[in-house]
């Protein structure tokens, strides 16, 4: 009597179709995590630049409302309209030295002169670009 015993184990095509679709799998997930890896970044971008924004913003905020005699150079600045215009292209320190690390972001003020019920106030813009990011803005207000 001749019995057939089935045989286990897989052919060659099955064995091709299944390391072609775990191939397809790995490459998805791979993908998949260097996008969130790249998205991960850009969100530390985005907090580094909040914080230079209110860095600068604070520094404005502190100083004199009313105008004062015009100094040269930001370590001497001595009232808020001394920061109008202010084009920062490296993150800098209050005495003008760039900060270690953060030589990709730049920084822009503007100074807007404006009334808040009727007190005289001045608008704060602060705007932090980084190359690789969207742009950063920090307003604030500074009455007299």
């Amino acid at each position: 009597m001749n019995s057939f015993t089935p045989q286990r184990g897989m052919t060659l095509i099955e064995l091709i179709v299944a390391i072609t679709i775990i191939g397809i799998s790995i490459i998805s997930i791979l993908g998949l995590l260097s996008f969130q890896a790249s998205r991960s970044s850009n969100a530390m971008i985005q907090a580094q630049a909040a914080q230079i924004a209110d860095a600068y913003l604070n520094e404005v905020t502190q100083k004199s409302f009313l105008p004062l005699a015009n100094p040269s150079g930001r370590a001497n600045f001595n009232d808020i309209d001394d920061y109008n215009g202010l084009n920062d292209a490296v993150a800098t320190d209050q005495s003008g030295m760039p900060v270690p690390g953060l030589d990709g972001f730049s920084v822009s003020i503007q100074i807007i002169a404006t009334t808040l019920n009727t007190v005289p106030a001045k608008r704060i813009d602060v705007t932090v670009q980084h190359i690789n990011a969207p742009s950063v803005v920090a307003t604030g207000y500074r009455t007299q």
